[in-house]
């Protein structure tokens, strides 16, 4: 994790990033499991401000994407990746 950023991934799957404020964008990954080969998945975020690099694949995979905080005020900001499969 670079400095100033930190995550968490605990056991029910909630990411959370904490971004110092400057309006930097910082990188997070996800990775899907492993027990569900040749599954094609598609991802979307319900908030503008969190940025997929790669909505779509097939598992197992790594999910990667950031979150943008360039045009945010400080504050706390929530969102939901809806994967499909």
């Amino acid at each position: 994790t670079p400095p100033g950023v930190t995550s968490s991934l605990p056991g029910n799957g909630n990411l959370s990033l904490t971004l110092p404020s400057g309006g930097r964008s910082e990188r997070a990954e996800a990775v899907l499991a492993a027990s569900f080969v040749g599954v094609a998945y598609s991802a979307s975020a319900d908030q503008s401000w969190i940025e997929i690099e790669n909505p779509t694949g097939v598992m197992p995979a790594t999910i990667r994407f950031r979150a943008n905080a360039a045009n945010l005020a400080p504050g706390t900001y929530r969102s939901t990746i809806l994967l499909r499969t």
